[in-house]
């Protein structure tokens, strides 16, 4: 019979680390598990310690692939070539799993059979002499604990809690083979373009919060060295990869809700774009060698200002700051098109016409909120500056007659007083309630999994999520 779990665990030059790893699978009951071990051409003694393990571990069902070094991408291409399990997991060689993960794997795998991809949590290991964030792979109580599809995953979960790594999921290799997903060969960052396609084509997506990944963050790792222009290559191929793929596959993703989507995808878009400019401001590289990536993101994202949602409008003005901080040069499709939708010849003006496109569908937004009906009692969930902002403006446009509340997540009931009005804990809504608006654009994911526990099943309140669709902050 085929294992359950293929593991892959690509090596090179981990000799001080390569047993620890192997060593945290062999521990544990693994007659289900298969282990891949593909050393990338080591110079080090890293082959000899894996042969040695294997000679000891006769029990152990794990093949030992040497190749010559072609990076990260192309060994773990390989490993995915090999494997025969139902599923694929990838284990960097300096970290370690978990005490018990791989039965917790397998009970998960159980419990919901045919599931496309198992998303999981990690724990970090710091040894370095800086701080790391501790929670760097905790999202526990930040995303929903039920399966869900990619789409939905992708826009409601993945933006604000994103783990690039391919390590802290398990993949049905069905999945994986069948719609030929691999590594691009010899860039870095490799991992941006390979999960996301992996997660839009997912139909079946869980995250469990146990934290079955141990991430060793040591010096003179790919992920704490100092960024070089090959990382800021890498980052920008691979945004533009995403780019590429999903305009090239809409049609084929089976999207659901396309305006959700599309919102969604401009935000990650535009997070991208920033990204490559911090990672070429880190390591001095020239922002022009990127222009191909920019100069591509705006031509997707440009359409006429009447068909433009608030998310891609944000999407575009932020892209066209860095556009005119950065002195990038774009090309005569993006030129042409911005001059045709935004007057692109003064790029003050352009964004002063986007300025005011924005207030007004902003302004569209909240005045659908019933906040001026007589007898709505009406709570809105967060305190801080996009509340306010909205109260503000709302009392601007209409009046407020509902009684409103507000909610908190920690502040006791009846302990603070904001804009004259009731404060009450997520815990104690009253049960009168009849709407819940989640106006945080921050804390937005984990309102959503806390509203869903405390309203549960009851129909008499609705909530209404200003972000349910837009995914880009109304103010600020």
């Amino acid at each position: 019979m085929n294992p359950l779990i293929s593991i892959i665990i690509p090596v090179y030059n981990t000799e001080e680390y390569v047993s620890e790893c192997l060593d945290s699978i062999i521990k544990q009951k693994n007659d289900f598990v298969e282990c891949i071990v593909v050393d990338d051409g080591s110079t080090d003694d890293s082959l000899e310690i894996c042969r040695q393990i294997k000679s000891n571990n006769p029990d152990c069902n794990m093949l030992i692939i040497h190749q010559d070094n072609v990076g990260l991408s192309g060994a773990r291409n390989t490993g995915m070539s090999h494997a025969s399990g139902e599923y694929i997991a990838f284990l960097d060689s300096d970290d370690l799993l978990a005490k018990g993960a791989l039965e917790c794997l397998k009970k998960e795998i159980r419990n919901s059979p045919g599931i496309d991809l198992l998303l999981y949590d990690g724990i970090v290991k710091n040894e370095t002499s800086g701080s790391y964030n501790p929670l760097a792979y905790d999202r526990s109580g930040r995303i929903k604990n039920s399966i869900m599809s990619g789409e939905e995953y992708f826009c409601d979960w993945y933006l604000g809690h994103k783990v690039f790594s391919a390590c802290m999921r398990l993949y049905r290799s069905g999945l994986i083979k069948e719609n030929h997903i691999c590594f691009t060969p010899y860039k870095l960052h490799e991992d941006i373009s390979f999960g996301l396609k992996a997660i839009l084509l997912a139909r079946t997506v869980l995250y469990i919060s146990n934290k079955i990944y141990i991430r060793r963050v040591r010096n003179e790792s790919i992920t704490t060295c100092a960024p070089s222009t090959k990382h800021f290559e890498g980052i920008y191929y691979a945004f533009k990869e995403c780019l590429d793929y999903v305009e090239t596959n809409i049609e084929h993703l089976g999207i659901v809700n396309v305006v959700k989507f599309s919102n969604a995808f401009d935000s990650y878009m535009c997070f991208g774009m920033e990204y490559i400019t911090a990672t070429c401001h880190n390591c001095d590289g020239k922002i022009n060698d990127a222009s191909d990536a920019f100069c591509r993101c705006l031509e997707f994202m440009l359409a006429p200002i009447s068909v433009c949602s608030y998310t891609r409008l944000s999407a575009i003005k932020r892209i066209l700051k860095i556009v005119a901080d950065e002195n990038v040069k774009l090309d005569a499709v993006c030129n042409n098109r911005l001059d045709t939708y935004y007057g692109y010849h003064d790029i003050q003006q352009a964004c002063s016409i986007i300025d005011s496109a924005l207030i007004k569908l902003r302004q569209r937004i909240i005045s659908s909120l019933p906040l001026n009906e007589d007898g709505m009692k009406i709570g809105i969930y967060g305190m801080g500056y996009h509340t306010t902002s909205l109260i503000e403006e709302y009392s601007s446009l209409k009046e407020i007659k509902a009684d409103v509340f507000f909610i908190d997540t920690y502040k006791s009931s009846c302990s603070h007083v904001l804009l004259d009005k009731e404060l009450f804990n997520i815990s104690d809504i009253p049960k009168d309630t009849d709407c819940i608006v989640i106006s945080s654009w921050i804390h937005h994911d984990d309102m959503i999994v806390k509203v869903s526990g405390c309203v549960g099943n009851n129909t008499n309140t609705r909530v209404i999520d200003l972000y349910e669709t837009e995914k880009m902050p109304l103010y600020g």
